[in-house]
């Protein structure tokens, strides 16, 4: 991977969101390089990962995830497993997210242009804790409650994640 890949991938970016999708994209990516340095990620992945995570929006709000990972493949011919997971589960998570997938998760849910009530106090967790996985647990604890709030169902993949997650905190403790 190279920096010539991620210019092509900016541009395509660029050519097919709108500027609020777009400018919410590069904050994405300033976020996740910040969080693969932080917590030891591979940062050109984490910006590859972010660049082209909601290249495919318009797929809708579970389906563009999987959506932009299968265009990633097949048109840029990206084939890292980690780079295409972290792209295709960024909004629901799963059980065993690798830390690239987690960094891309967090990176999403906090990024300059988000704007919600404990968006800061997450940015500065982040920011200053050794371990994402307690502050994503505390996410897709909000996360969860927000959809059921709606009356809506939350998604298995998402149970499964949070499950995971439980399991990986309380281990630490």
């Amino acid at each position: 991977m190279s920096d010539k890949l991620y210019e092509k991938l900016h541009k395509y970016v660029k050519e097919h969101v709108n500027e609020h999708r777009y400018q919410h994209t590069l904050g994405v990516v300033e976020a996740a390089e910040r969080y693969a340095k932080r917590f030891g990620a591979d940062i050109e992945k984490a910006r590859i990962a972010a660049i082209f995570h909601d290249a495919c929006k318009s797929e809708g709000p579970l389906g563009h995830g999987p959506a932009a990972a299968k265009k990633l493949e097949e048109k840029f011919k990206v084939t890292d497993p980690d780079i295409l997971n972290a792209i295709k589960y960024h909004t629901i998570g799963r059980a065993n997210m690798s830390l690239l997938e987690r960094v891309i998760k967090c990176a999403d849910l906090t990024d300059i242009t988000r704007d919600y009530p404990k968006v800061q106090y997450y940015r500065d967790r982040l920011n200053t804790e050794d371990d994402m996985n307690p502050i994503l647990l505390e996410m897709m604890y909000e996360c969860k409650q927000i959809i059921e709030d709606r009356g809506e169902e939350f998604n298995q993949s998402s149970k499964e994640c949070i499950e995971w997650l439980e399991k990986e905190v309380n281990n630490k403790e």
